[in-house]
């Protein structure tokens, strides 16, 4: 955790206990008792049986503790608590999980889509005059990769009457329901200070209230202020991920423009064991399944399906960036096949201003032409493309190995401003007070909250910075992405600019995110009313003894409404680069067996710092517009590019990520064998 809650902990840890978990050390059977060494006193062990309240977290299905079965190694079976780490170490360590293994039941569909657009008919065969591309686009699992791993203190007061629980969340009001009612006290009795969070990816939003409630309830058992904090290890190991997905696309398109004609498509995403943000990944996948393009005619079935592995998801972008990945390698090599440009065949497909998305949205702006352009100009892309298609087409050489490799691709998404399906909204409180200071309140702060809101403010009121501070508690939503905050912090401080002339000090304003209006028929919420654009180009070249891809460049540019601090603005794409860049090439990760082997854990790392490519990011100025979301941009674009230009370097199609060395290697194989066939003969 950060600093603030370390200092925290320490000051708590003279009269404080520690908290451990006891974890299911197989994939699944039944719970039939717990063995441990006998405790004495004022050692406690707490199982199912000891939750006065509701055994799941509020709004999602997630057992605090097993009481039945246990679904995946891991999970959650029963928390010790003591006032010595040490000797609570040596009880868990001597601790027995009895479990009778069964076999795994079939994997369990959660959820399931189908989305008709166009003319779309059911029926076998091409169309005439039509060409076929069809393809399987994986996308791999990914850790967070947060500076602190998951904890929490909680501690009772004034003889049990008042609860207070730090940890670092992005939703404290969940942490607090849910608390609530596992331990089955009133709401009121409860409040959450949510520390500063650290760079969170989206995996602070829900797996904090879980790490609260077995705090809570070690406080509740032990009338202790307790600290309950997972090891790296534990955390990189059973807390959620990115969702692995496997999007199979299939389009007939005219042989000669390229036009789509026909396109079929199937989603399948594993999600683990009681994941949360169900409803939200799934549609989120098939928004980013059909991107940004005309369809006349598209079926699209998803599926999403529980296993026996952790919860995973969400991560940023709630699934958007894995079908973003899938349709932008799909329409890369339909333009391959048609013989065009990428950038091109995408200008010439866009949905129009007033099309609608795969949910209903309708776009009222369509500035990615523009933006390819810029990002086309800044990135040399056009001129490049057409030099590394001639050296691919002379690779159908005996001595195609020896040619320069070098590739460049191209993507393009959006982004929505908050969630698909309803949730709380944001809520933000400003007191000006009689000394002039301002005191903003929020629900939570991400890694560069506090100073972007006090900019915000100081310029929007003529407040000096330092009288400003910005604290965390407030009951409100899902703190995902800035742009909903900042939006309610201008309301505030023109409220206020209003009122300090007529009315004395203090002055409080309270804004409160308005609820979306439907966008559809079916009533779907309007979550993507302000979407964000963003289009990258990657460029890339192999070295053809060890097939190591360098990354000569990455050129972003984002139309993001107003921007309102470019500098950190700018920061936070690089920082998204950056672990987008990861997942695309590096950061291979998987389950085997229920769990995630030794050797891929300790390999597992992001890019260093002398690793990382030269990233040149742009604005597409649009002031009159609001602040909207823009920080998972990156992970919709930066892959697809990527793997594009890794494609058009080595002269062959790959589909999945992250795409590694050893991928590199085997394709270079492949090419050499056809070249060797096309030259010798059969060999």
């Amino acid at each position: 955790m950060n600093n603030s809650t370390i200092s925290f902990l320490e000051d708590l840890l003279p009269q404080g206990f520690f908290a451990l978990t006891i974890r299911s050390p197989v994939v699944y059977g039944r719970l039939t008792g717990i063995q441990c060494p006998a405790m004495s006193e004022p050692y406690v062990l707490l199982t199912a049986s000891n939750i006065p309240g509701s055994n799941q977290l509020d709004d999602f299905p997630v057992p605090i503790l097993a009481s039945d079965l246990v679904s995946y190694i891991g999970e959650p079976v029963a928390l010790i608590a003591g006032p010595d780490l040490f000797q609570l170490e040596q009880y868990a360590q001597q601790c027995q999980v009895l479990i009778n293994e069964e076999p795994l039941p079939d994997e369990k569909a959660i959820a399931q889509r189908q989305f008709i657009v166009g003319t779309y008919e059911d029926s076998s065969g091409t169309l005439e005059s039509a060409k076929t591309v069809e393809g399987t686009y994986r996308t791999g699992i990914q850790e967070h990769w947060y500076a602190e791993p998951h904890g929490a203190v909680a501690e009772f007061f004034s003889n049990m009457e008042s609860l207070v629980i730090d940890t670092a969340s992005q939703w404290p009001a969940h942490v607090k329901r849910s608390v609530a009612q596992v331990l089955s006290i009133p709401i009121e009795r409860i409040s959450v200070t949510s520390r500063r969070l650290g760079v969170h990816l989206d995996g602070k939003l829900w797996y904090p209230s879980l790490v609260a409630c077995h705090a809570a309830l070690c406080a509740l058992f032990t009338n202790k202020p307790v600290k309950l904090m997972l090891t790296r290890e534990e955390d990189f190991r059973f807390s959620p991920k990115r969702n692995a997905s496997e999007i199979s696309l299939r389009s007939e398109v005219d042989a000669a423009t390229g036009s789509l004609l026909k396109t079929e498509g199937k989603v399948f995403l594993d999600l683990g064991y009681c994941p949360g943000f169900v409803d939200e990944i799934v549609d989120s996948t098939c928004l980013g399944a059909v991107g940004l393009y005309r369809f006349p005619s598209l079926k699209l079935d998803a599926a999403a399906y529980q296993s026996a592995k952790p919860p995973q998801g969400p991560f940023a972008g709630f699934g958007l960036s894995q079908g973003f990945f899938a349709i932008e390698r799909h329409v890369s090599q339909i333009a391959d096949a048609a013989s065009q440009d990428p950038a091109q065949w995408r200008k010439d497909h866009l949905l129009p201003c007033g099309g609608s998305l795969l949910l209903g949205t309708q776009i009222y702006e369509q500035p990615v032409e523009k933006l390819i352009d810029m990002t086309a100009a800044a990135s040399d892309y056009y001129r490049k493309w057409a030099s590394y298609e001639l050296l691919r087409d002379s690779r159908w050489q005996e001595s195609w190995d020896k040619n320069m490799f070098r590739g460049i691709g191209l993507a393009a998404a959006y982004q929505g401003t908050g969630l698909v399906h309803e949730t709380t909204g944001q809520t933000v409180t400003m007191v000006l007070k009689t000394d002039t200071s301002l005191h903003i309140k929020l629900g939570a702060i991400d890694y560069a909250g506090a100073s972007l809101w006090k900019h915000l403010v100081a310029e929007i009121l003529s407040i000096d910075p330092a009288l400003i501070n910005v604290s965390t508690g407030l009951d409100s939503g899902p703190l995902c992405g800035t742009a909903a905050i900042a939006d309610l912090i201008i309301q505030a401080c023109r409220d206020i600019q209003k009122r300090r002339l007529i009315e004395p000090l203090p002055i409080t304003s309270t804004v409160t995110q308005k609820q979306k209006p439907p966008s559809t028929k079916d009533g779907k919420s309007n979550a993507f009313d302000s979407l964000s654009f963003g289009v990258a180009v990657v460029e890339v070249e192999i070295d053809t003894i060890t097939y190591i891809p360098l990354i000569r460049g990455i050129s972003l540019s984002i139309e993001g409404g107003h921007v309102f601090s470019e500098k950190q603005m700018q920061n936070l794409l690089k920082m998204s680069s950056i672990h987008a860049l990861g997942w695309a090439s590096r950061e291979y990760l998987r389950y085997i067996e229920g769990k995630i082997p030794d050797e891929l854990l300790y390999r597992y790392a992001i890019a260093a710092p002398d690793e990382i490519p030269p990233i040149q990011i742009q604005f597409l100025k649009n002031d009159e517009a609001p602040p909207k979301d823009i920080g998972n941009l990156p992970f919709s674009t930066i892959p697809a590019a990527y793997v594009q230009a890794v494609s058009q370097a080595m002269d062959y199609p790959f589909d999945s990520i992250p795409l590694t060395v050893q991928d590199i290697w085997e394709a270079a194989l492949i090419k050499t064998r056809r070249m060797k066939e096309e030259h010798y003969g059969e060999i």
